[in-house]
């Protein structure tokens, strides 16, 4: 049998860098109904030193008919550089922060018992010289697979259609943290500290690593 196609696409053009999946405005509504609070934007921050991160805050969960949950996993030889957790006054909202150069976000949408939509991008720091500039243009997004409507197997094996029509698989590279996002995303009361914070640093594939400019790799904080 041969193997599902992937998908890895170039960032989009119709939305800034830092945005997630853009549900639909009756998918927001119905997240706002069950009480759940996810916030899937990457922020570019610079701070007191002059030093350039990037910021994103894990959150979601599930209520009685929907879930949505968006983490962070590091990229291999990027890790975090600052993980701050933060205690929940509410079930299904932020769980913690995290800080670095590179993040790669994975977010699921998840409804009707085993719909879903997903994106999975990686996030970088951009390139600039202009100590005024914050936002949008002080980092770049890739997208590394995107779907919508895509149903789970019983064996929890997703199964998405490109728009052509066309059986997409998740790329094996990202699937352990597809598979926690998506656990999230069915958390009923989440009050977990985060549920990717146990999967591996992603290892991009040679052919794709090569066609990134990324930046310099930082130790870890207690490698300093």
């Amino acid at each position: 049998m041969r193997p599902l196609p992937t998908a890895v696409r170039p960032a989009s053009r119709t939305s800034p860098p830092g945005f997630g999946l853009g549900l639909a405005p009756y998918e927001l509504a119905a997240l706002k109904n069950n009480a759940i609070f996810t916030n899937s934007r990457v922020v570019a921050v610079r701070q007191s030193s002059g030093r350039q991160l990037l910021r994103g805050e894990e959150s979601g969960g599930a209520g009685p008919t929907v879930g949505h949950y968006v983490g962070y996993v590091p990229l291999d030889g990027y890790p975090f550089q600052v993980v701050q957790p933060v205690p929940a006054l509410a079930p299904g909202a932020q769980h913690r922060r995290v800080f670095g150069t590179v993040l790669v976000r994975f977010e699921v949408f998840h409804y009707s018992a085993n719909q879903v939509h997903t994106q999975i991008s990686l996030h970088t720091v951009a390139a600039n010289t202009n100590p005024t500039q914050h936002g949008p243009e002080t980092h770049v997004r890739r997208v590394l697979f995107e779907a919508r409507f895509g149903e789970i197997a019983e064996d929890n094996t997703p199964a998405f259609l490109s728009p052509a029509g066309e059986l997409l698989a998740v790329p094996s590279f990202l699937t352990e943290g597809f598979r926690q996002a998506l656990n999230g995303s069915r958390c009923r009361t989440c009050r977990h500290r985060s549920h990717l914070e146990k999967v591996a640093p992603i290892v991009l594939p040679p052919g794709l690593l090569q066609t990134l400019r990324l930046p310099v790799a930082h130790p870890t904080p207690a490698e300093k």
